[in-house]
């Protein structure tokens, strides 16, 4: 029964897709200052606001992708359904189609055993809890076709994650040049 709910999840995301951090990449350190110095609120019923430009950004990504989002944010604790009434009412364009499990970490070590993750790969090639979730989907849940897929995060990735990594600064958001590579990975 598990098997045919992730085909059926697969066979809906398409070919494109989006692992998005919020915290860093959508809302920002130097952003919410200029906020609070105005005088602005900082957040709203979701949460911390989101920099418009970083919107922007992201907005041109999936419209020259046609990319799909699957969540890799802190921001899951908010639920699925909750998430995407968010992304509506936040005017970001394309669509919310899943979420890493939180679980995934507790998953892989239940699978592979203490002992694998004793002897991962240590300092920048040593998995992390993110990149294990997002392994984890793609795994479990990108496995009808190939896909073609971004991580947009301000944390470090392992190395064979890197081909389709970009790093964001957390204190200044997803900037042009992030955009332009992630376009870039997604339409190879």
């Amino acid at each position: 029964m598990q098997n045919n709910n992730l085909n059926k999840i697969s066979a809906e995301i398409g070919t494109k897709i989006i692992f998005l951090d919020f915290d860093g990449v959508l809302n920002n350190s130097e952003y919410h200052t200029r906020l609070s110095k105005s005088g602005n609120p900082t957040s709203d019923k979701y949460g911390e606001l989101f920099d418009p430009s970083a919107i922007e950004r992201l907005n041109r990504i999936v419209d020259a992708t046609g990319a799909q989002i699957v969540v890799s944010s802190s921001w899951r604790y908010l639920g699925l359904r909750r998430l995407k009434e968010m992304w509506k009412a936040r005017g970001l364009h394309g669509e919310i189609i899943d979420m890493t499990s939180l679980h995934a970490v507790d998953d892989i070590i239940m699978e592979k055993g203490l002992d694998w993750l004793e002897n991962s790969a240590c300092g920048d090639d040593m998995p992390t809890p993110r990149s294990m979730e997002i392994t984890h989907w793609l795994q479990n849940k990108g496995c009808i076709s190939p896909i073609k897929y971004v991580i947009l995060d301000d944390m470090p990735m392992p190395t064979q994650l890197q081909p389709h990594f970009v790093q964001v600064n957390p204190d200044y958001g997803l900037l042009e040049q992030q955009a332009e590579r992630a376009i870039q990975i997604l339409n190879i």
